[in-house]
């Protein structure tokens, strides 16, 4: 009886822990303002973006909503963060990120013809 209670209490603190670990979306939440973006094999010219151009917002409930021009879309998709592994998944795209409080850069690849590595850097307005 003493080893299933042992059990038992080593995987209910085993799935509290990793819980917090895969999802902790406290430093995402808030508004990041797209500052550029970086072409990483120069393949195309950078882009940059004037203030309020382009805007996400991460909720703490796992939305995120687009701003454009500070307008806001009436749509919103969700996301996850796993912190572990520095993953960002909007909807079926997942993004490795740089995440400080106020820096979030996202790598990613387009989707074009020949695919070419880019970064998105956005800094935290809210």
């Amino acid at each position: 009886m003493k080893k299933l209670l042992f059990v038992f209490a080593a995987i209910a603190l085993f799935a509290s822990c990793s819980k917090d670990e895969d999802n902790n979306n406290g430093l995402l939440v808030g508004k990041w303002e797209q500052v550029k973006t970086v072409w990483l094999d120069g393949s195309h010219p950078d882009d940059e973006y004037a203030p309020s151009e382009y805007v996400l917002e991460f909720t703490a409930d796992g939305r995120v909503y687009e701003y454009q021009f500070g307008e806001k879309s009436p749509y919103s998709t969700k996301y996850s963060y796993n912190s572990k592994t520095s993953e960002l998944t909007l909807m079926f795209v997942t993004f490795k990120v740089d995440l400080s409080a106020d820096e979030l850069i996202m790598h990613g690849q387009s989707i074009d013809v020949t695919p070419a590595p880019y970064a998105d850097y956005y800094r935290r307005i809210e």
